[in-house]
């Protein structure tokens, strides 16, 4: 089973900000805009200038450690990835690459 990690705060981004995650820099947004892929009544958007990142706080794989997220509307997919890091060392476990616009992203199991 893909059990969703509850001490991931504010996972969906449902409370209409980023509370329970560290932003850097001001490339992203939380809204509640109509968009393409939506789910649930807000999401992270990024803006159409700059660059930053969002990152929750640590949490534990559990089930069968996979990871889902979605990644709509990239302007410059070149530089849009996702990552996940070990809390203890701030290794990268697992980075996906540049995405296409629109394209559904899901992580394979990290163990």
């Amino acid at each position: 089973d893909n059990i969703i990690p509850t001490e991931i705060t504010n996972r969906s981004f449902e409370m209409g900000n980023f509370d329970g995650w560290m932003v850097e820099e001001s490339a992203f947004q939380v809204t509640d805009e109509a968009g393409a892929g939506k789910e649930g009544d807000f999401y992270a958007k990024s803006s159409m200038v700059g660059q930053g990142s969002i990152t929750s706080n640590s949490f534990t794989l559990q089930g069968t450690g996979t990871i889902n997220f979605t990644v709509l509307d990239i302007n410059n997919p070149e530089y849009a990835y996702v990552a996940l890091y070990d809390a203890d060392s701030n290794t990268v476990l697992k980075k996906t690459g540049p995405v296409s616009a629109n394209e559904y992203q899901s992580d394979r199991s990290i163990r």
